[in-house]
């Protein structure tokens, strides 16, 4: 490693409605997306597409979102 980050890593899950306006008390089609971010993460992700080799350190769960996160970050 030629840098060492230390901060957080997190899940996050972005929903979006096919339409603007919400029916409340009915379904709203729509999607949900997830994807990772955390200040540190985003750090040790953005060193390593520039060519760095940053050793990340964080703290995350043991659960199937902490399984995700550790697989996402192994390109760094």
């Amino acid at each position: 490693a030629d840098v060492v980050v230390i901060g957080g890593i997190n899940v996050d899950f972005i929903a979006k409605g096919k339409t603007k306006e919400l029916q409340f008390g009915q379904t709203n089609p729509g999607s949900v997306f997830q994807s990772f971010g955390g200040v540190g993460r985003n750090i040790a992700d953005s060193l390593s597409r520039l060519g760095h080799k940053p050793l990340f350190i964080s703290a995350t769960g043991a659960d199937a979102n902490g399984d995700a996160e550790l697989n996402y970050c192994k390109h760094m």
